[in-house]
């Protein structure tokens, strides 16, 4: 018996060393081979925005004004900002330039705020009659202006990137102009209230047309004369070739230019890309456009003068200085208008 109980205890032992064998854990297994790199993310393209201008793109401002303001914002942005320009009205015509940045059809417009009747009236005050003697002046007082009175108001609805005004303007004629008497009758055009106030105190028929439509209605005889910086009559619109006389030294207005971003897109920008945009518009850019058109127009203006005397038009009729006082007088009357008329507004 205790032999069969030694061989019973003995095979227990060995079946538990067997069973406690095949218990052990098995080996973990081999950790997965690490996934090899991906191909780097592709860098960010730039940012891409649309610049509306009603310009003709071989307008002085067009060339000397917006498209380098928009090769610095490219330059100090390092490439991060490209703006393509859509000139000669390509994205809407003059007076729809407000709206089409409004709406985000153009990241940016080029607006005349003169197209725009009762839109902007403080800024009427600009293109208020035999203000200023230079453009460059009065791009500094419009700037300094706008910073105090309108930015936060009638510019409210965009981002104001800078403002400029035209050339001072003149007359371009099919008749002679020389006198206050000489204006009575004529016909003229224009895109603004202002100006339209100032030619009906000059004794002007006026009929409301934007720049473009000027060169044909002289064509046709539906209107007489035009009034222009020698760059808008030279070179943008060209109404030097169908008009015979020019009567200078009259500095009788400006347009004003204002360049204005969608809220959306500014406020999509980096604080970074903001901070570039707000440095290269301002006052000095104000300043320098009319600088830039006092200095063009002069240039301008001697293209014109040897056009005339190639085609045997008379010389350039400077106004003396006794006459521009009694166009002055005749004008005077629009100030206290114009004062009293946006003190009744509020």
């Amino acid at each position: 018996m205790k032999k069969i109980f030694l061989i019973v205890l003995m095979t227990v032992m060995v079946c538990g060393l067997i069973l406690g064998g095949c218990a052990q854990p098995a080996p973990a297994p081999a950790p997965a081979p690490a996934p090899a790199p991906g191909p780097p993310p592709a860098p960010a393209g730039p940012i891409e925005l649309k610049f509306s201008n009603y310009q003709p793109p071989h307008a002085v401002p067009h060339e000397m004004m917006h498209v380098p303001f928009c090769e610095k914002i490219e330059e100090l942005t390092n490439g991060r900002v490209k703006i393509t320009i859509y000139a000669g009205g390509a994205l809407g015509a003059p007076p729809d330039q407000y709206d089409l940045m409004l709406q985000g059809t153009a990241d940016i417009g080029m607006i005349s705020t003169g197209f725009l009747p009762g839109v902007f009236p403080l800024t009427e005050v600009i293109e208020l009659p035999m203000l200023f003697k230079t453009a460059e002046v009065a791009g500094a007082v419009y700037w300094d202006l706008a910073e105090k009175y309108m930015i936060d108001t009638e510019y409210s609805k965009g981002k104001v990137l800078y403002v400029g005004p035209t050339g001072l303007f003149n007359c371009f004629s099919t008749k002679e102009v020389k006198t206050l008497e000489d204006l009575k009758g004529l016909k003229t055009a224009s895109p603004s209230p202002v100006e339209a106030a100032t030619f009906a105190a000059l004794g002007l028929a006026t009929a409301s047309m934007p720049p473009p439509e000027m060169y044909t209605a002289l064509e046709r005889g539906l209107i007489d004369c035009t009034w222009h910086e020698w760059e808008g009559a030279y070179l943008a619109w060209k109404t030097y070739e169908i008009t015979k006389y020019r009567t200078a030294n009259i500095d009788l207005s400006t347009h004003t230019n204002l360049v204005m971003m969608n809220w959306d897109t500014w406020n999509s920008l980096p604080p970074d890309i903001q901070k570039v945009f707000d440095e290269v518009g301002g006052f000095e850019k104000a300043r320098e456009y009319g600088r830039i058109m006092d200095e063009t127009d002069e240039g301008f203006k001697q293209n014109i003068i040897e056009h005339d005397q190639k085609v045997g038009n008379p010389p350039i009729y400077y106004l003396p200085e006794d006459e521009k006082a009694r166009w002055k007088e005749a004008v005077s009357p629009i100030y206290d208008k114009w004062v009293a008329d946006k003190e009744a507004a509020g």
